[in-house]
C-alpha cells in the first residue's frame, strides 16, 4: 500500500512539473480583476472529494491497469506540447484532463474510469475561457439582459431607451456593463450544478434536466437584477445604483440561483431515491478497505518517465519568449496620403513594446478638410508573430471601455468589425481588422490559423493588426462615414507598405 501511495505520488508531482506554465496562467486568470474563473480554485478540491464520494466503486477491489492509458497520455502531452511551442494556454489547460485520464487508465483500469470519469471531466471547469470568447459572450449577453430588462421597464411605466448597453432615463443613464451581463452567474452556476447534479439521487435524465434549467434561471435572474437597478436609477439617479446596492444584487441573484437548485433537486428527487441516499451514506460511513493495484510498476515507470521527460521539455523549450522584432515597417509608413495629414504621432510605450514583442508600431493621428481626427494604430510582425494580432476588445476592455456594440461590415475590399464603445466619457466607433501575407480580414480565427500553419511550417509571412477610430460626434453617421472613408482610402497604403 505505501508503495503504491509513492508511485502516485511522484506521477502527481511530475504531472504538475510538467505543467507548471499552464498553472501559472490558470492562476494568473483566476486572479485577475474581475476574473470569470475565480471558482477555479475550488475544482481540484471537488473533483478530489467527488472520488473519495465515489469511493465504494474501487472499495477493496483489484484494479489492473491497462496500457492504453499511456496513448491516452502520450495525446495529451502531444496537444501540451504544440500549446507550447506556440504559447496557446488555453488547449495546453484542455489538455491537463486527458492527461489526467490517461493516468487513471494506466493504473486502474477499466473500474478506475468508471470510478472517476466524471471527476476527471470536471476539471475542465477549472480551465479559464479565452479572453476573445469571454468578450465575445460577455457582450451578447449584457445586450440581451438590457434588451429584456428595458422592455420590462417600459411595459411597468418607466420610460427608458436603449442605446447598445446604455440605458437612458428622462434624469438619467444607466450602463450594464460586462459586471451585469450575467455570464459570471451563468459559469459559476455551471461550476456548482454539475457536482451537485452528480451527487444527487436521481435518474440520469432528471440530473441532465437540473443543470439545464439552471442555466436559463440563472439568465433571468440576471435579467431582474438589471430591471432592479434601472428601477432604482430612475427613482433615486445613477449614483444610487451602484456601489453597494450593486454589489448586494448580485449576491442575491446568487443566492436566488442557489436556493433554486436545491428546490428543483429536492422536487425531482423520490421517496424512493431519498431511501437509496440514506442506506448509500450510511454504507459509506462504514471504515473503507482500498483498492490493490496489480502490476503497476513497469506501467508505473512508463508513465512517470514520459512526464518527467516532458517536464524538462516544457522547462527548457516552451513557452519561451520571442525576441522583439526590430525591424521597422512603421517607420516607412507615410504621414500624408490622399487627403489625409497627420496630426501627432504617440510613442510607443516599453511595456506594449514587450508584451506584443515587436517595435514595429504606429500610433497617429490623421485628419482631412472637414472631417475630425481619425487614429490609426497599427501592430506589424514580419514573422507571423500570434501576439501582433490581439482582439482589440481586450485591450479596450483593460483600459476601462465600455463595449456597447459589435458587428460585422464589409469595406471596398474586405471585411471588417466595427465596435461602438465608450471610452473616458466619449462615445467612439472603432473599425478593425487582420492583415496575413496578402490577404486582409476581420475573422480573427483565420488569421490566427494561418499564422499557426506559417509558425509549423517555420514559414515567413507578414502580419498586421489595423485600428482606426474616431470619437462619435453631434452627427454619429457623418462620424462612422468619415471612418470608412478613411480605412478605404487607406487600403492600398496598407498594401504597400506593410510585410
Amino acid at each position: 500500500m505505501r508503495k503504491n501511495i509513492i508511485i502516485l505520488a511522484v506521477a502527481f508531482i511530475a504531472t504538475l512539473l510538467t505543467y507548471i506554465p499552464t498553472i501559472d496562467w490558470m492562476y494568473q486568470r483566476w486572479t485577475s480583476a474581475g476574473s470569470y474563473s475565480s471558482h477555479g480554485f475550488l475544482i481540484p478540491f471537488i473533483s478530489l472529494w467527488l472520488l473519495w464520494y465515489n469511493r465504494q466503486a474501487i472499495e477493496n477491489q483489484e484494479l489492473k491497469g491497462n496500457w492504453w492509458g499511456i496513448a491516452i497520455i502520450a495525446f495529451g502531452l502531444t496537444i501540451h506540447f504544440l500549446s507550447g511551442i506556440a504559447r496557446i494556454h488555453f488547449t495546453s489547460g484542455f489538455s491537463i484532463p486527458i492527461t489526467v485520464a490517461g493516468i487513471l487508465v494506466l493504473f486502474a483500469g477499466v473500474k478506475g474510469i468508471r470510478w472517476g470519469w466524471f471527476p476527471v471531466l470536471y476539471l475542465y471547469c477549472m480551465v479559464p475561457f479565452p479572453l476573445i470568447l469571454i468578450s465575445f459572450f460577455t457582450l451578447k449577453l449584457k445586450l440581451l439582459a438590457s434588451e429584456i430588462a428595458v422592455f420590462l421597464l417600459n411595459f411597468t411605466g418607466i420610460v427608458c431607451i436603449r442605446d447598445g448597453s446604455i440605458v437612458s432615463f428622462t434624469n438619467g443613464q444607466m450602463v450594464v456593463g460586462d459586471v451585469c451581463s450575467g455570464l459570471r452567474s451563468l459559469v459559476a452556476m455551471v461550476a456548482l450544478s454539475l457536482p451537485f447534479a452528480y451527487v444527487t439521487t436521481t435518474t440520469v435524465a432528471r440530473k441532465i434536466f437540473l443543470v439545464a434549467i439552471l442555466l436559463p434561471l440563472a439568465m433571468l435572474y440576471n435579467v431582474l437584477r438589471v430591471f432592479f437597478l434601472g428601477v432604482i436609477t430612475y427613482n433615486w439617479g445613477a449614483e444610487a445604483a451602484t456601489g453597494n446596492i450593486h454589489d448586494m444584487s448580485g449576491m442575491v441573484a446568487l443566492f436566488l440561483n442557489i436556493i433554486t437548485m436545491l428546490f428543483i433537486s429536492r422536487a425531482l428527487e423520490t421517496p424512493e431515491e431519498s431511501d437509496v441516499e440514506n442506506k448509500e451514506t450510511q454504507q459509506k460511513n462504514t471504515k473503507f478497505i482500498p483498492p490493490q493495484l496489480v502490476n503497476i510498476n513497469l506501467k508505473a515507470a512508463a508513465a512517470i518517465c514520459a512526464l518527467s521527460l516532458m517536464a524538462i521539455t516544457t522547462y527548457f523549450l516552451l513557452y519561451k519568449e520571442y525576441q522583439t522584432e526590430g525591424k521597422q515597417y512603421a517607420q516607412q509608413f507615410p504621414t500624408n496620403f490622399g487627403n489625409w495629414y497627420t496630426l501627432q504621432d504617440y510613442p510607443a510605450e516599453q511595456r506594449t513594446i514587450e508584451l506584443l514583442e515587436t517595435k514595429d508600431l504606429l500610433t497617429r493621428h490623421y485628419s482631412s478638410p472637414k472631417t475630425p481626427p481619425i487614429l490609426l494604430a497599427l501592430v506589424i510582425s514580419e514573422n507571423s508573430n500570434r501576439k501582433v494580432s490581439h482582439p482589440p476588445e481586450i485591450c479596450y476592455k483593460g483600459a476601462g471601455c465600455e463595449i456597447l456594440e459589435r458587428f460585422a461590415i464589409r469595406l471596398q475590399n474586405h471585411d471588417a468589425i466595427v465596435l461602438k464603445l465608450v471610452n473616458n466619457g466619449d462615445h467612439e466607433y472603432v473599425i478593425y481588422w487582420y492583415k496575413f501575407g496578402d490577404k486582409f480580414t476581420g475573422n480573427y480565427y483565420y488569421h490566427q490559423a494561418n499564422a499557426l500553419m506559417n509558425f509549423f511550417s517555420s514559414q515567413k509571412g507578414g502580419a498586421a493588426l489595423v485600428r482606426t477610430s474616431i470619437k462619435i460626434g453631434n452627427d454619429p453617421q457623418h462620424s462612422f462615414g468619415s471612418l470608412q472613408k478613411f480605412a478605404n482610402d487607406l487600403y492600398p497604403i496598407l498594401r504597400k507598405y506593410l510585410p
